[in-house]
């Protein structure tokens, strides 16, 4: 079976009807809620290379002795994890409101899990592409549900966001407290005193308002609320979640998520490229995956002088309605440096006019490190959709191409 001609799928099902285990974890007894997960992924570079897609379908099925008229009045769906990038205890975590976006970043220069691979810390993140869907009844309003756009209802997005620091754990106890506490994190409260009534949002430590997105601020530009303010490094775990919804006996709800990474030239700059990647996967998701990257993209670099080479790059966008496709050349030791853009017009060794095959050929200075290439493609629709790191460590007499599938 696929989904969205994906190069691999997984499902599996789950429910809460073992009482021992649902007990077990934080108190709360069964309700007869199922869970159906399908996980797949795409053997491609790209945005789509760095990217794991989940979709969880709730179905509120019941127990044998559940009252015909249950209903579920405020139910909230998070997304747990504890991500241990590389060493777990130099982690520091982070969200990003605007991308429905949780994730973990290295909170040192230098790794040492990665470093055994020659390689900077990455990032990566749990971003909500599609949260529960709720009624509106506006004709305005349009949904995602089982990759179909559904009129007259809205997707909510991130809602909450929350942290689990060594001390501050909070988690995993068999007593109902614990599954009030858990709700006041749901909720982007803190767990303790777990009330009622439930106690009040923490206060940011910049703003000093109180928010339901525990370190919302910027790690790269530095600014906001940030990760190390209030705790060191070390062990995090975290908590993202969508809601309120309400859910009838017989309903069926779902979410996508999408688990993105991104790799740069240093761990800040990796979470740059993680952000990144997360845009282009909302754009593709958006689109309902109708929206093609391109079939290839190849790179040919050669020496003319000591002081000159030559760039012959071309991308085949065949099948797709790219109608621009603009690059940007840089490395790691400076900032960017060429912009430059490609061209279907039968003049820039690019074959025929309209053929969807954009090229051009520039002319750079020799470079002792290596260079990367970024893409942003323009669509009919005017979309656009950001690569990163289309073509890597392209240097004098290196031939590399990236194929898309």
């Amino acid at each position: 079976p696929g989904i969205a001609n994906a190069t691999q799928v997984i499902w599996f099902v789950a429910n809460d009807l073992n009482s021992n285990l649902a007990v077990g974890l934080y108190g709360s007894p069964p309700i007869g809620l199922e869970m159906q997960v399908t996980m797949w992924a795409y053997a491609q570079p790209g945005p789509l290379a760095n990217t794991i897609f989940k979709r969880v379908r709730l179905i509120y099925k019941g127990k044998p002795n559940t009252p015909i008229n249950a209903y579920i009045d405020s139910m909230y769906i998070a997304q747990w994890s504890d991500p241990d990038l590389g060493d777990y205890g130099d982690d520091f975590a982070g969200c990003d409101t605007v991308l429905n976006l949780g994730f973990v970043y290295n909170a040192t220069p230098r790794d040492p899990e990665y470093a055994n691979f020659g390689l900077n810390p990455p990032a990566a993140g749990y971003s909500f592409l599609q949260g529960p869907l709720k009624y509106t009844g506006n004709a305005n309003d349009t949904a995602i549900f089982d990759l179909k756009k559904k009129v007259g209802y809205r997707n909510l997005k991130m809602t909450a966001y929350t942290i689990f620091v060594p001390d501050f754990w909070g988690e995993g106890c068999m007593y109902y407290n614990c599954t009030v506490q858990l709700y006041n994190r749901m909720t982007g409260r803190p767990p303790k005193p777990q009330g009622p009534p439930p106690p009040d949002s923490l206060i940011d430590p910049v703003t000093g308002l109180r928010t339901s997105f525990w370190v919302n601020g910027n790690p790269v530009s530095g600014t906001g609320w940030i990760d190390g303010m209030i705790d060191p490094p070390g062990d995090r775990r975290f908590l993202q979640v969508s809601g309120p919804f309400a859910m009838q006996l017989g309903d069926t709800q779902e979410v996508v998520i999408a688990l993105v990474c991104g790799l740069g030239c240093d761990r800040l700059s990796s979470v740059t490229a993680m952000k990144e990647n997360c845009k282009s996967t909302q754009t593709i998701f958006k689109n309902l995956f109708q929206l093609l990257p391109l079939q290839s993209f190849s790179t040919i670099t050669k020496t003319i002088s000591p002081s000159e080479s030559q760039l012959f790059i071309t991308a085949n966008a065949q099948g797709t309605s790219a109608t621009s496709i603009n690059l940007q050349v840089w490395r790691c030791s400076d900032s960017l440096t060429e912009t430059f853009q490609l061209f279907d017009d039968g003049a820039h060794n690019d074959g025929n006019a309209n053929d969807k095959i954009f090229a051009n050929i520039i002319s750079v200075a020799p470079r002792p490190s290596p260079n990367f290439i970024d893409a942003t493609i323009t669509y009919a629709n005017n979309e656009t959709m950001f690569l990163s790191r289309v073509a890597e460590y392209v240097s004098s007499f290196t031939v590399h191409t990236i194929h898309y599938s």
